[in-house]
């Protein structure tokens, strides 16, 4: 598999997100915790967004905006097709959430981006949410399956994998 890490670093080995495809042509990240590529046409970006708690340390501010608004209009302003990873949001009405407003914020972005969440009924980790780890495909492509596989004690997030593509026209 081919892959592109984002460039900023978590910790040291750690990448905040990457993609990995069979093939892909990396594009510049469009915020310090976005890797944004070009697989087989397609743009695709993984995110890790704000959670509570998160130290203003984090490359998440930016003067005159908030942690998720900055990296949210950083992804919309980099167009990708399919957006996923860690955003940090259950889409449950009272589920985790850094805060009501992030939440609105990453709907609105998933709505401007003309996606829609494939991930967004998924259970989370410990099947007592909605997940916070997200997959959003274009809302006219047709969702074959989403499955959660299970990570165990190897993450404190299970993976998601959605099966879509454009409808036939």
């Amino acid at each position: 598999m081919a892959a592109h890490h984002t460039r900023e670093r978590m910790a040291p080995g750690q990448s905040w997100s990457a993609v990995y495809a069979p093939a892909l042509d990396p594009l510049p990240d469009p915020h310090p915790t976005s890797a944004l590529a070009l697989v087989a046409g397609v743009r695709v970006c993984a995110t890790v967004l704000p959670w509570r708690g998160c130290a203003d340390w984090y490359p998440y501010v930016r003067s005159g905006q908030g942690k998720t608004e900055y990296a949210v209009d950083a992804v919309v302003a980099a167009g990708p097709t399919i957006w996923g990873g860690d955003w940090n949001t259950s889409f449950a009405p009272g589920g985790y959430a850094e805060s009501k407003s992030s939440r609105a914020r990453v709907q609105s972005a998933v709505d401007r981006l003309l996606l829609t969440v494939a991930t967004e009924q998924s259970l989370s980790q410990a099947d007592d949410d909605c997940s916070i780890d997200h997959v959003a495909v274009p809302q006219a492509w047709h969702i074959h399956a989403v499955a959660r596989v299970r990570s165990g004690r190897l993450s404190d997030h299970d993976a998601y994998v959605v099966e879509a593509m454009p409808r036939a026209l």
